[in-house]
């Protein structure tokens, strides 16, 4: 099999390679410094099992105070792993996220062939293409840290392509049961990995309801229950150890209507990104209107409602678009909950994974015209790839380093803070302090509560880096009635202390943030 597509998968190769190809000489952005290029925790290989007993941000040199729900100890393996082949080379790791992704276009080019059962190799090339080349896809490939949804993706496309194989074998055999336990072992790796993974028992759900039946292995068919029930076993187990790591199974947000109409404002964003990849937004801002934010809401609503009404109503029976519609449901809708929020998150990245949904049933979408205007189709899909190109071409300029991307963020959305705080700190490790302190006092106008706190933090650090006592103590003051328990706030406080020759100050400060977090060994 793999020789008879041999051409279609090196064309897949080289053209992603070349779109993207201008991202590789892309510097560290955003998280790619605290968690890669600053990160000590990735320079010695005693810090791994760490990564399996604790969370992301305890496994930087930041701490734990961010520590709340991410646990991937394979994505941190991975970057280990990456680290000690490239240094601290950017080159490197943008490399290793390219090849990912093109190792998740060949394999949506084989489940594309497989679920659609298309017998022309192009229009299996052009579902792949689209999925490879959507804009959408800048943010996980450009961003070092977007790593993450690459590496899930690949680990649930190989999960999911040997579960198919296995239930493909109608005989017990050795080989069947081999099938299965790889099947099992990617899944594993796609859980410790990205957190979305836990969608995948739920997708193999509504791939027998949809498209089981036509094997007889339908959800009426008690084998394939069983495999399907191992696989909510391994969550299960998933759920537990994560438990013991991070003392929380899931992330949980308190409910609230603003939240159920930022819900359906994300999805009618991500349903319109799809289709209408322009602008990117790396940062949404909800809208401040809340009529407007309203409208959308109910659109959208609106939307889904006759969708649903058309497959019940009228008997929608094309089971492919069917289980292509619940692939992109089910893992959109991790991502979905961070609507409730304080500050809702929004990211085209969260795009990646339920795309391929979309690429499924393009052959099937373009088929029939394709067989009447061969040339007509071709040269149309080809428009909207090469369209698709130069806008990725584009995106992947906006990632070269962080100033190009927080610049063009805060031309976007000049109202959220999460641009103006990224350019302050651009500003600081580059030692434009001025220019930080501007930025992060904007910050401090547009930001929730939290910002606020890290932005204070910093002109404190600032000043104090700079001598001015006073001044650092003012800044520190102010982050610490906004969080008294604060620990690198009261690290601060105390080292203003120790400077002012006020050591009984200073003590009291360092045993207050090492009582506010005992792995704050700068206290200690």
């Amino acid at each position: 099999m793999l020789n008879n597509y041999a051409k279609p998968v090196l064309a897949l190769v080289v053209i992603v390679t070349a779109v993207y190809f201008n991202g590789l000489s892309n510097d560290f952005v955003m998280d790619d410094w605290p968690v890669i290029a600053e990160n000590s925790k990735l320079d010695s290989a005693r810090y791994i099992s760490d990564y399996f007993s604790s969370g992301v941000w305890k496994n930087t040199d930041i701490g734990s105070e961010q520590d709340t729900f991410l646990y991937r100890p394979v994505f941190l393996l991975t970057l280990y792993l990456a680290k000690q082949s490239f240094g601290n080379s950017p080159f490197g790791f943008h490399a290793l996220n390219l090849a990912l992704h093109l190792v998740n276009t060949v394999l949506v080019f084989f489940l594309v062939i497989r679920l659609s059962k298309t017998n022309s190799p192009l229009l299996a090339v052009f579902a792949s293409l689209f999925f490879a080349l959507h804009p959408v896809r800048v943010e996980s490939i450009g961003w070092i840290a977007g790593i993450t949804d690459p590496l899930v993706t690949c680990f649930i496309l190989s999960s999911f392509i040997f579960y198919l194989k296995h239930l493909s074998l109608i005989q017990n055999t050795a080989a069947n049961r081999l099938y299965l336990a790889i099947s099992l072992m990617f899944f594993v790796l796609a859980l410790l990995s990205k957190e979305v993974a836990v969608m995948l028992p739920f997708v193999m759900v509504a791939h027998s309801a949809f498209l089981g039946n036509e094997q007889g292995q339908g959800l009426n068919h008690k084998p394939t229950l069983f495999y399907i029930g191992l696989f909510f076993l391994v969550l299960i187990v998933y759920f537990i150890i994560r438990k013991i790591a991070l003392g929380s199974t899931i992330a949980l947000t308190s409910f609230s209507m603003t939240g159920v109409f930022h819900l359906f404002s994300f999805v009618g964003e991500y349903i319109k990104l799809l289709f209408i990849p322009w602008p990117l937004n790396y940062y949404y801002a909800v809208p401040e209107n809340g009529i407007l934010q309203l409208w959308g809401a109910i659109f959208t609503i609106a939307i889904l409602l006759a969708s649903a009404w058309f497959v019940i109503k009228r008997k929608f029976t094309d089971r492919l678009m069917l289980f292509s519609a619940c692939w992109f449901g089910f893992t959109l809708l991790p991502s979905l909950s961070l609507a409730f929020y304080t500050e809702p998150n929004f990211s085209i990245r969260y795009l990646y994974l339920p795309s391929i949904g979309l690429a499924f049933v393009v052959p099937q979408l373009i088929e029939s015209i394709y067989i009447r205007h061969k040339k007509t189709t071709i040269v149309t899909c080809s428009g909207i790839l090469l369209m698709f190109s130069f806008l990725t071409l584009y995106a992947n300029r906006t990632w070269q380093n962080e100033y190009t991307f927080y610049s063009h963020a805060m031309a976007v959305t000049p109202k959220h803070a999460g641009p103006v705080a990224g350019l302050a700190t651009y500003y600081q490790r580059n030692n434009k302090n001025q220019k930080a302190i501007e930025y992060y006092l904007k910050t401090i106008e547009l930001g929730d509560k939290p910002t606020r706190v890290s932005a204070l933090e910093n002109i404190g650090l600032i000043y104090g880096l700079s001598g001015d006592v006073a001044k650092s103590t003012e800044f520190y003051t102010k982050a610490y009635n906004i969080a008294p328990n604060r620990s690198t706030v009261l690290v601060g406080l105390g080292n203003n202390a120790w400077s002012r020759k006020d050591f009984q100050a200073a003590r009291s400060f360092y045993e207050k943030a090492y009582r506010a977090d005992k792995t704050n060994y700068e206290a200690a």
